[in-house]
This record gives structure tokens, C-alpha cells and sequence, in this order.
């Protein structure tokens, strides 16, 4: 059916309902009609203010942007994301802090099982040197520091007390702590030993949790 035909056959549509109801019912149709097409044009009056009103929003917006107010539709699709629904505010991290510098021990002992057995009591809790005899002791802490020195009393060439003597002659390593490790039991050489005012004394053979304990009231 072409387009002719179909207005032929709206108009006889048009005639066959006027002669049915009526022309004056026809007329009151349409005017009942009239209020739809007055809200149609009241939105268009409406559109037309807002359209009136635009250079003024403009303005405005303009102004914000100059005081450092981004419009919303130019800014990054996520920050309009967020300004919408914005997201909890994350805990702030502290920094982890470093590690504790762990004390440092120095063992003075002639003995390589002594030294090997005290180095493996002490390796979870301490650094540590290991000296062989006083002279190695002595030039390992003129460039070396050292928290506290464990020094065996009976040893070959300069023993515990002339290694002690000479600690305490340099100034550069004279307020370290010392701690007698000695097989001797002689009260006589362990009175000597406590006369040159060591910081502890300790008979060999050493247990682990009383030189663990002596060594954490020194240290701390």
C-alpha cells in the first residue's frame, strides 16, 4: 500500500467516526485535547529559560576554574569516579624501622674448640670475633669496636692479665667491658683476677644459659 492510499484511507477513518459521534463530540475531543499540548509547550518554555540562563552557568563556571575549581567535565573520568563516590580513607603505613644493631662480642681464647663452642651459643643474640692469642685481641681493637670482650685467663705469651693491662692502658678501648672465661679454680689466681676489676668471671666449663644471662646484664 503506498503512501497516498494510506491518507485516502485516514481520512474515510476520519469521516466514518465524525458521522458516529458527531462533529460537536469531534470538537470536544480536541479540546480536552489542548491542556497535553499546552505542558508540551510549557516544556519548551521551560527549556528556553534554562537556555537563557546558560552564558550566566557559564560564568560561573569560568569564575571557579579561575580560583582553581575544576569543572566536572573536564576533569580525568577517574577523578569524577571519585569525587562521586569517594573511597575510605587507607590507614596511613608507618615506615618499618630497621633493625636493632645487635651488640658485638669479641672471644679471646687459645682454645679453637672454646672459641667455635662460645661463637655458637652466642650467634642468635650476638656478633662476634673470634682472637686466638692477646697480641691478635689487642690489634683487633685498635680498628675494631667491640661491646665486650670474653677473655680466657690462661693463655700463651700475654695471658688474661696482661691483655687486660693493656686494655685499660688505651684510652681509644678502655672503658670496655671484659669478662674472665678460665679453666683455673684457684682461689688465689681467681682473687687476682677480680683485682683487675673485670666486669665478670666465669669458670670453663661455660653453660650456655648462665653466660647468655651474665652477658644480658652487661649488655643489656
Amino acid at each position: 500500500m503506498g503512501l497516498g492510499d494510506m491518507q485516502q484511507k485516514l481520512e474515510h477513518m476520519l469521516d466514518d467516526l465524525q458521522e458516529e459521534i458527531g462533529e460537536d463530540e469531534l470538537e470536544k475531543i480536541k479540546k480536552e485535547q489542548k491542556p497535553k499540548e499546552q505542558k508540551e509547550s510549557e516544556k519548551d518554555v521551560n527549556i528556553d529559560d534554562l537556555l537563557k540562563g546558560l552564558p550566566d552557568l557559564i560564568t560561573r563556571e569560568k569564575r571557579k576554574k579561575e580560583i582553581g575549581i575544576q569543572p566536572a567535565w573536564e576533569m580525568p573520568q577517574q577523578q569524577v569516579e571519585q569525587v562521586k563516590s569517594p573511597e575510605k580513607v587507607q590507614p596511613i603505613k608507618s615506615k618499618p624501622t630497621k633493625q636493632e644493631k645487635r651488640s658485638h662480642v669479641l672471644i679471646v681464647d687459645d682454645d679453637i674448640r672454646i672459641l667455635k663452642m662460645i661463637k655458637e651459643i652466642l650467634k642468635d643474640d650476638y656478633d662476634t670475633a673470634v682472637a686466638s692469642n692477646g697480641d691478635i685481641a689487642l690489634k683487633f681493637l685498635e680498628r675494631h669496636e667491640t661491646d665486650l670482650i670474653l677473655l680466657d685467663y690462661m693463655m700463651p705469651g700475654k695471658n688474661g692479665k696482661v691483655v687486660l693491662e693493656k686494655i685499660r692502658e688505651n684510652p681509644a678501648f678502655a672503658n670496655v667491658p671484659v669478662f674472665f672465661l678460665t679453666g683455673m679454680s684457684d682461689a688465689g689466681k681467681v682473687r687476682e683476677c677480680l683485682a683487675l676489676r673485670p666486669q665478670g668471671y666465669m669458670l670453663k666449663p661455660v653453660k650456655r644459659e648462665e653466660l647468655l644471662k651474665k652477658l644480658k646484664e652487661i649488655l643489656g
